[in-house]
């Protein structure tokens, strides 16, 4: 066990504590520390300089007004209480996202397991975000399951907790995320579900994919500024009928995002 852990503190100015928890929320599925105080701020404890420095980028850019910093110190094992609090979570009597070390409990059976081992990378299934996408999969999910010819892209797949969900249910899908630390979580989970074949995974953005992709089923669970961004070209890549799963948005930014996306030729849910 390493001697040092890595602390990420960072400002929690009282205008933004909504929109940071929810980035808390989305990216640090182990939990942090969070003062009380108007403007205090948030500590959270990494195992590797990697993962805490990789948490601090992300959060700059999605708030370049709030300060990270990483520093290190002696490790007192803050980061296996996690595996305190991680709990299954049964999703619309069709997934049970499980921890790793826990076999699915009886009378589950009728129920698809999905093992996550909990690293750095976002999606448990605890939060509303994933939980709400899982419950958007299990809706989609014909009875005998998605065809083998039915492609999902999961954008920004974290954990992939999201692709795997569509992979254990027969569909071909597609992992994308644009940092390194999230793919290498998304790959032991999928081996954790025997779902390689299906669920190729890719370090990148939606600039690594071909304009001419064609997907029935398209995940980001991401923020709202970069779906924003994104809404022409992610539009672009569903295959005719096939459905969009956008998530990680306040509720105030859903209409905004409605008027992007009807503007890039998608109807209005």
């Amino acid at each position: 066990m390493s001697e040092w852990v890595y602390r990420l503190q960072c400002d929690m100015p009282q205008a933004r504590r909504e929109e940071l928890a929810c980035f808390l929320w989305d990216n640090v599925s182990w939990g942090w520390e969070e003062s009380q105080e108007e403007n205090g701020c948030v500590t959270v404890y990494c195992t590797e300089y990697e993962q805490a420095s990789s948490l601090a980028r992300r959060l700059q850019q999605a708030f370049p007004d709030v300060s990270a910093r990483v520093s290190r110190q002696e490790n007192r094992q803050w980061h296996h209480v996690w595996r305190d609090f991680f709990q299954p979570v049964s999703v619309a009597d069709t997934f049970l996202v499980l921890p790793s070390w826990q076999d699915p409990p009886g009378g589950a059976a009728e129920r698809i397991p999905l093992f996550i081992y909990p690293e750095m990378a976002f999606g448990t299934g605890h939060h509303p975000t994933t939980y709400l996408c899982l419950e958007a999969i299990a809706e989609l999910l014909p009875r005998d399951g998605f065809p083998p010819q039915y492609h999902c892209l999961d954008l920004g797949t974290g954990s992939g907790v999201l692709g795997i969900a569509c992979a254990a249910t027969g569909a071909w899908t597609l992992g994308v995320d644009n940092d390194s630390i999230a793919i290498h979580n998304a790959r032991t989970n999928r081996g954790l579900n025997q779902v390689r074949e299906r669920f190729p995974l890719v370090v990148g953005d939606l600039d690594c994919l071909s304009r001419e992709a064609a997907f029935d089923l398209v995940l980001a669970n991401i923020l709202a500024d970069p779906l924003l961004e994104m809404a022409e070209p992610l539009a672009g890549m569903l295959a005719p009928g096939g459905s969009l799963i956008l998530s990680g948005l306040l509720q105030h930014q859903e209409g905004e995002l409605i008027r992007a996306y009807s503007l890039a030729g998608l109807p209005e849910p």
